[in-house]
């Protein structure tokens, strides 16, 4: 784990094929952006596959034919990764008590729940004829995918229309004389775009302001912004007791140090004046 980035993991994990069901070291990070992404190797730039984790669901110690500890990650777009960590001491973290199959499903599950889960129904401009239709989003993350119409998370076999990725996008209100009168209308724009990627309105002022923010935060994070500082306000008060905690042990290690010091050298005068007394009779 990056101490300047405490979201973030990296490392070697043996993952199943889907096809061929065999096993194959991969190199995988994950971070705030909430995405389990797995390269050949950790020299490579270019992702082989990536995996949603905001909301996701992970399955740990079952079996597979002559695996055992393995645990797997189902993602609310259906879908799954099937894992297992190397038990050789040699490629275990030397400042934890988990081992690495271990740190990685605590990982994850802590990504899980502070990942980004928003959803509902945003009427989205068509390209060609410039009406609206209603489109279900489901921002994940820092991922937004949009269906035609709702559906449940997983899925269940809907393929989204589209996707696309919200780190460094911007949103912006748009008057109702470029979209034909209507109201409660803004843009998204994404990172490095010069126009629009799409035009968006809702039925309400309170809904359009709901998903400007939830795009903002998007657009900086995939973790979801209350769940993030509370996370963090926890992981601080832990560490202050732990070195509280290392303090008094400290203070309690130097002061047994010290009397035991002190009763040394009280045996070794009355030794020395006993010594003397005897010497002088």
């Amino acid at each position: 784990m990056d101490e300047d980035r405490p979201l973030r993991l990296s490392g070697v994990l043996f993952k199943r094929g889907h096809a061929r069901k065999n096993w194959k070291e991969r190199y995988f990070v994950v971070d705030e952006e909430c995405m389990l992404r797995y390269y050949e190797d950790d020299l490579s730039d270019t992702a082989k596959g990536e995996i949603n984790v905001a909301g996701a669901t992970l399955q740990v110690g079952f079996a597979v034919k002559d695996r055992d500890d393995c645990f797997s990650i189902a993602s609310l777009m259906g879908e799954e990764l099937i894992l297992q960590a190397h038990k050789d001491a040699a490629r275990r973290p030397s400042d934890t008590r988990l081992t690495d199959g271990e740190r990685w499903v605590e990982h994850l599950r802590l990504l899980s729940r502070l990942g980004t889960v928003e959803k509902g129904t945003v009427q989205k401009m068509m390209k060609v004829r410039k009406s609206f239709k209603k489109r279900f989003f489901a921002v994940l993350g820092q991922t937004l995918y949009y269906f035609e119409s709702e559906v449940p998370l997983p899925p269940a076999g809907a393929k989204p229309l589209g996707s696309c990725e919200l780190e460094g996008c911007s949103v912006q209100r748009v008057s109702g004389k470029e979209v034909g009168g209507k109201e409660h209308c803004f843009a998204l724009r994404l990172a490095g775009e010069d126009s629009p990627k799409m035009k968006l309105r809702t039925d309400s002022a309170a809904e359009t302001e709901r998903w400007l923010k939830v795009f903002a935060r998007a657009s900086v994070s995939g973790c979801d912004e209350r769940k993030l500082a509370e996370w963090r306000a926890a992981r601080d008060a832990a560490e202050e007791e732990t070195k509280a905690e290392t303090s008094r042990v400290s203070v309690s290690s130097s002061s047994s140090s010290s009397d035991s010091s002190d009763g040394s050298d009280s045996g070794s005068d009355d030794g020395g004046g006993g010594g003397g007394g005897r010497g002088g009779g």
